[in-house]
């Protein structure tokens, strides 16, 4: 699976990770480190009111994600810069978590695609997506259930 190596070392970035990787398919161990890092997606600018850089997504509002039809299906891109000529005018940015949910939300969808600031690349498929997601949820559970009750 992804490069365990190379994701426990120190305090690299998402991006720079991503770089210096030589797999290409991560897995949950991968996505769970960079849960709360930025990632970036192109959105459709009918589906929003046109707007100049970056967006707050707020739940429910029915952006659509940039899809890309590759070997392993239909997927979700997302980059790990705002300044990335790529993301185009119109983008939006969220936790990577929030990205892993919100393309396990999308019946037509099978993955996602992060892509570093240069020509490196990281895909996860669903399954992995969902894994990582179940992770972090039984995570935030445990912290919330293990402090202790509140003085009166």
């Amino acid at each position: 699976m992804f490069g365990s190596t190379t994701y426990w070392l120190g305090s690299m970035t998402l991006n720079e990770c991503i770089i210096e990787s030589t797999d290409r398919e991560a897995d949950a161990g991968f996505f769970r480190r960079f849960s709360n890092s930025d990632v970036f997606s192109s959105v459709d600018a009918t589906a929003i009111a046109a707007c100049r850089g970056s967006l707050d997504a707020p739940s429910g509002m029915g952006l659509r994600l940039q899809i890309a039809n590759i070997d392993l299906g239909r997927i979700g891109l997302f980059y790990t810069s705002m300044d990335d000529v790529r993301l185009g005018e119109e983008f939006t940015g969220m936790p990577l978590i929030r990205a892993a949910q919100t393309v396990c939300d999308l019946p037509e969808v099978d993955g996602m695609l992060i892509q570093s600031d240069g020509d490196a690349w990281v895909i996860a498929r669903k399954e992995a997506l969902r894994e990582v997601i179940g992770q972090v949820r039984d995570d935030v559970f445990y912290k919330d259930f293990s402090k202790p009750p509140a003085a009166s």
